[in-house]
């Protein structure tokens, strides 16, 4: 039986837990998404490379926050990212 992305039935039964990668252990469901995010979970949620995110920020494109000296990019900023970049393809195609 297999549960989550994690395990696989053994040949006995039994379950074997599977080494987590970080882009499986940070791209979670949308109920479990934190409010704020580091560049590293947007990167696995976006599935593109944490330097992208960071030009991303640089750019403007994507919203983001200082914490202490630290990067966080809220839930919604992410969303809103996603929609405008759907509205930017939908208007390029004829």
């Amino acid at each position: 039986m297999l549960r989550e992305h994690h395990a696989r039935p053994a040949p006995t039964g039994q379950v074997i837990e599977l080494p987590s990668t970080p882009h499986a252990r940070d791209a979670a469901r949308p109920a479990e998404i934190p409010l704020l995010l580091r560049p590293e979970q947007v990167a696995a949620l976006l599935q593109t490379s944490r330097s992208h995110v960071y030009q991303l920020i640089q750019h403007g494109a994507l919203e983001s926050l200082l914490l202490g000296g630290r990067r966080r990019i809220p839930r919604d900023a992410v969303e809103a990212f996603i929609a405008r970049e759907r509205e930017a393809q939908r208007e390029r195609q004829p």
